[in-house]
């Protein structure tokens, strides 16, 4: 039960559920004033500007933050006023959706930012192409989804400015989080009632999901002046910390046994289990960090990790006078695991509030830690051939999106037809599985 309370005021810290409320709040307010001053509709059309450029605010650095919402809300009063002359005449809209959605679907190849914003000018395209909008009205209709883009943008960065630390906070617990699960997966190696095979699985996708979080972290932190060039305590302990999070993981990465030969030799005695127990144990002790660290409280340890170590040392000290062969790998094993008990102590550093650098004076050149995304024309034109993914991509798209319209004019009747073209465009991804998970989520 506690557990479970725990996890609930986990959400509620989250970075997602922060982001739920400030695009629920940013997304409701136009339409809600909107209707309460009697022009529902120019407030849901502000509305509507702000949800397709929501979806370009995704986490990252402010700078990043800023220009991906200002281009996808120009594009989208570009696609809005396009799309509302096209819509005049069934084979200009047709040929407009066929270009468009290549167009924008390419956008892939700059990387998730930019796949956002063209899925935002895609949305604004399906929700334009069934709105009856006069021709004197076309400008003014582009010019308030401007307008509600730039709203949210506003609201966002507004956001961000109130509390700059808290989403490198929330994503770095998350990490660290991510990383506990990842030694909870690898003390199950000790235990020799748990299947390998199955082991091996569950570490390798947790694996992916640790380095997913960790350039997360690394594209907030390092891309962010504020952090990395400013000299305060929190971007020194922000940094510091990440830097202990990825010495952490490598060193959990790079442990490795023979575990069936472990097993075999060692399983009927017992002390695997207590290997296993206490993995778990510092599994546990690291995932409370990382929730102290997402909710801004304090740290308190709740094992002696000392004494834990020493029960195992007299443990294994006690197999070696029974057992006439060597235990050398149960002490290589004991020494990894004070290591590793080492590494999370200071990580924990982070929660004292006079913490200094590692090497006083010395400056973190960041830009190791860090990809850059150039966005070259001339990475688009290169990616115009079949041996590109993300142009066989964009054709899949295209095809699809030109085939859910035919549907839609000719086949579909009814006021909401434009959902089968808005079902096509977000369910299609670039890998086959993230569609087939999409498209099971939607009927569902």
């Amino acid at each position: 039960m506690q557990k479970q309370a725990q996890e609930i005021r986990y959400f509620f810290y989250s970075q997602a559920f922060a982001d739920g409320v400030r695009t629920t709040f940013a997304i409701l307010i136009p339409a809600l004033l909107g209707s309460l001053t009697g022009h529902f509709d120019l407030g849901l059309t502000l509305s509507t500007g702000a949800l397709c450029v929501s979806i370009a605010d995704a986490p990252g650095p402010v700078i990043h933050k800023k220009n991906g919402m200002l281009i996808c809300a120009a594009l989208i009063f570009l696609v809005s006023a396009l799309t509302s002359l096209a819509r005049m005449n069934l084979y200009t809209l047709g040929l407009e959706i066929v270009v468009l959605s290549f167009f924008f679907s390419m956008f892939t190849v700059y990387g998730n930012r930019a796949s956002a914003v063209g899925n935002a000018c895609l949305l604004i395209l399906i929700f334009t192409m069934d709105k009856p909008i006069p021709s004197n009205e076309i400008a003014f209709h582009s010019l308030l989804t401007l307008i509600g883009g730039i709203w949210y943008a506003t609201i966002s960065l507004i956001f961000n400015s109130l509390q700059p630390y808290r989403p490198a906070e929330r994503i770095l617990g998350d990490s660290i989080r991510e990383v506990a699960r990842y030694l909870s997966v690898k003390a199950a190696f000790y235990d020799p009632h748990t299947r390998l095979d199955e082991a091996y699985r569950k570490l390798v996708a947790q694996q992916i999901v640790v380095s997913e979080k960790q350039d997360a972290v690394r594209e907030l932190l390092f891309k962010t002046r504020q952090i990395v060039n400013e000299s305060t305590a929190m971007g020194r302990k922000l940094v510091m910390t990440f830097v202990e999070t990825v010495d952490l993981f490598e060193d959990i990465t790079a442990t490795y046994y023979d575990y069936e030969a472990i097993r075999t030799r060692y399983g009927h005695s017992g002390i695997l289990e207590k290997v296993s127990l206490l993995i778990h144990r510092i599994a546990q002790e690291l995932d409370h960090a990382g929730v102290a660290i997402q909710l801004r409280a304090q740290y308190v340890p709740a094992v002696d990790f000392d004494s834990q170590l020493r029960h195992l040392k007299e443990a294994i000290d006690g197999l070696s006078k029974t057992d006439t062969e060597s235990n050398l790998v149960l002490k290589k094993i004991l020494v990894n695991m004070r290591k590793l008990v080492t590494r999370f102590r200071e990580l924990t550093l982070y929660f004292e509030m006079d913490q200094k650098s590692r090497k006083p004076g010395a400056q973190l050149d960041h830009t190791h830690f860090v990809s850059h995304q150039p966005l070259d024309p001339s990475i688009f034109w290169n990616n115009l051939n079949l041996d590109s993914g993300v142009f066989k991509h964009s054709i899949r798209v295209m095809t699809a999106c030109f085939t859910g319209f035919m549907i839609v004019k000719f086949i579909s009747s009814g006021h909401h037809s434009y959902w089968i073209l808005l079902t096509i465009a977000f369910i299609i991804k670039p890998a086959y599985s993230l569609t087939k998970q999409r498209n099971i989520q939607r009927i569902l």
